[in-house]
């Protein structure tokens, strides 16, 4: 009777020891295989690593924020009948300004992933003059938004980005608020700005929905200002690509959001100049921009070592030409405000 339950003894600890052996292995075969990268989610715009688009060197070049309110500024802004040119250039100025400057908050960039291994670092909210307690969203013409993106190391997103960029806000997306009437007054953009201040209240990440965005596209490298998004939802769109306005157009409704020019594929920080042109990163050039309407030739206007013919302090002066101007652009010409402008973007 002993023996055989020594017998059986011996086989359920065999049987223990097999079991063992087994999970085991399969523990081992599970460490071995490396996880699968969530990038590989068919809903890209989630967020990257933070700590990627966190390095101050990103924003080392980005104005600091002045003393000078954002209202303060806008007060002093032209409003008059053919003044838009000069108002872009007072804004830029502006936020150049070691008073006026940019606020401290779009300095914390925010990780976006664009595709498997792909993220880019954006500012959280729209280019504004002022102060984090008192800011205005700036509505800059095309050219001095390049300039300024290319001075600072950073771009004007695509339509692709703007998309992964809306996806990525779910934290915060804004309610568009058309308005029909004096659209490029002054006043109507500050109202504007102050009623998404209104909605963002204190919160500091993410936030998108609120503006059509001003992007990088072969017809803005041509010239005319290209504008896209202002989403009341995922791929449900108020503003399709249109590019049918000149380079010096803007209204309340355009917002300029930059994006960094390093990027980060598979957590290596690369210059978005080396991706587009480098073999190396030929296969994550998809993610960018969309074929049809981008290609790596848009983004030469931020590259800081491509010459920039047209770009320039000419660029408050003249039209770069285009198609006429509607009638009250017409008649631009260097005024007294022009001639005793003296920043960085005249």
């Amino acid at each position: 009777m002993w023996c055989a339950h020594r017998k059986y003894s011996f086989l359920i600890v065999v049987a223990l020891c097999v079991l063992i052996t087994g999970c085991l292995s399969t523990t081992s075969d599970q460490r071995s295989v490396p996880s699968s990268d969530s990038d590989s989610d068919s809903g890209f715009g989630a967020s990257g690593s933070a700590s990627s688009c966190g390095s101050s060197s990103l924003t080392s070049r980005v104005p600091r924020q002045g003393s000078t309110l954002g209202s303060q500024i806008a007060s002093s802004l032209p409003d008059r009948s053919g003044a838009t040119q000069n108002r872009h250039c007072r804004m830029a100025n502006a936020m150049s300004s070691p008073n006026g400057g940019v606020p401290n908050s779009l300095r914390n960039l925010v990780p976006v992933q664009i595709g498997p291994g792909v993220t880019i670092c954006v500012m959280p909210d729209y280019m504004s003059f002022g102060t984090d307690a008192d800011s205005v969203r700036a509505p800059l013409g095309r050219d001095q938004a390049v300039e300024m993106a290319r001075d600072m190391g950073f771009m004007l997103p695509t339509t692709s980005m703007v998309d992964a960029i809306y996806r990525s806000s779910s934290a915060r997306r804004l309610t568009p608020s058309p308005e029909t009437q004096a659209r490029e007054s002054v006043n109507t953009f500050v109202a504007h700005s102050r009623a998404n201040d209104g909605e963002i209240g204190a919160y500091r990440g993410l936030v998108a929905g609120h503006r059509k965005d001003l992007v990088a596209d072969r017809v803005s490298r041509q010239g005319n200002v290209s504008i896209y998004g202002w989403q009341r939802g995922a791929g449900n769109n108020i503003q399709d690509l249109h590019s049918g306005h000149n380079d010096y157009y803007a209204d309340y409704s355009h917002g300029v959001r930059f994006v960094s020019q390093t990027v980060f594929i598979n957590g290596e920080n690369v210059s978005i100049f080396d991706v587009m042109t480098n073999p190396q990163y030929a296969q994550y050039r998809q993610y960018f921009g969309n074929p049809g309407t981008f290609s790596a030739s848009d983004l030469n206007a931020f590259n800081p070592s491509t010459p920039q013919a047209g770009h320039g302090a000419s660029n408050c002066f003249t039209p770069r030409g285009g198609p006429a101007p509607p009638r009250n652009e017409r008649a631009r010409r260097v005024d007294p405000d022009q001639i005793r402008m003296n920043g960085v973007y005249r």
